[in-house]
């Protein structure tokens, strides 16, 4: 009897890498759910530290317009499912000159570009989106924990966050560096929901 592969799990075997020069990096699968601890957008060695920590995991993102919405996040939990299902939505995907990510849902297609900055713990998210007046919500999922190590739900992380113009700031766990985080292209509102994804 043949096992047929379904795409899905070849795609989860397939990653790419992006560097900053400086020992940082970036880290996914084809559809951008991660597999592996060190999986992540942000991974980076804080000064004073031995190890990496991954900062920011990955983002959710749903792109609406006209009553359409698409969901570009996948993420598998422990029962084997897969959610919300942005893989099913991937018309294409590229590695150069960077990881492109281009998703369509009927006349509504969102482009996602990951690149990293040469020289120091910084990642840029770039996307781009057609078929009308389109609303991109963006949930960050940050884990500021060792690349190698697991978080848990835990009341010590802090949920405080300083709003700036463009953007938010927060410091996670005492001694580890202050994200920054800024959204430009257009408005943007920051709205406060802190939560822990299991």
């Amino acid at each position: 009897m043949a096992i047929v592969e379904s795409s899905i799990e070849r795609d989860l075997r397939t990653e790419w890498l992006l560097t900053d020069g400086v020992g940082g990096f970036a880290s996914s699968t084809v559809v951008h759910c991660p597999t592996r601890r060190y999986h992540g957008l942000l991974i980076a060695l804080p000064k004073g530290r031995a190890k990496r920590y991954l900062f920011l995991a990955r983002f959710d993102e749903v792109a609406r317009c006209d009553g359409q919405e698409l969901r570009a996040a996948t993420a598998k939990y422990s029962d084997g499912s897969y959610s919300p299902g942005g893989h099913a939505a991937i018309e294409s995907f590229e590695t150069v000159p960077h990881p492109t990510t281009r998703y369509r849902s009927g006349s509504l297609t969102l482009t996602r570009e990951i690149l990293m900055s040469r020289g120091g713990p910084t990642v840029l998210s770039r996307y781009t989106a057609t078929g009308g007046d389109v609303d991109l919500e963006l949930r960050p999922l940050f884990a500021f924990r060792e690349a190698d190590a697991l978080a848990m739900a835990n009341d010590v992380a802090a949920t405080e966050v300083e709003e700036v113009d463009g953007g938010f700031s927060f410091t996670m766990y005492e001694g580890l560096p202050t994200c920054h985080v800024s959204v430009g292209g257009g408005q943007s509102e920051y709205v406060a929901a802190p939560t822990w994804y299991r």
